[in-house]
């Protein structure tokens, strides 16, 4: 079985020009980017160091993220952070985390 996508909003298809890719359920292609970041969030994040409590830790998570995406270097996209990836014409996003 495959997962098949039921539509791809009009309005994005032009600029980002998608295309359909079928791929297993269970496939390690399905997953393994997420896999990927939970095991960075566990060993970076969640264990680096230990909490004196939730709370802590709930408030350096998001401190954690921002550095994770606009200024961690992530070999599988050459060296950049994700959000190096995002095209320039997006005009709405927030640009406090430069």
């Amino acid at each position: 079985m495959a997962h098949r996508p039921r539509s791809l909003p009009t309005s994005c298809a032009p600029a980002i020009r998608p295309s359909h890719r079928l791929t297993r359920l269970d496939s390690h292609r399905s997953f393994g980017e997420v896999e990927r970041y939970n095991r960075t969030l566990g060993a970076e994040f969640a264990y680096a160091r230990p909490w004196t409590c939730e709370t802590q830790r709930a408030d350096y998570l998001h401190p954690w993220l921002v550095h994770y995406t606009y200024h961690r270097a992530h070999t599988a996209i050459g060296n950049q952070p994700p959000a190096s990836l995002a095209p320039t014409a997006v005009t709405n996003v927030m640009m406090q985390n430069n």
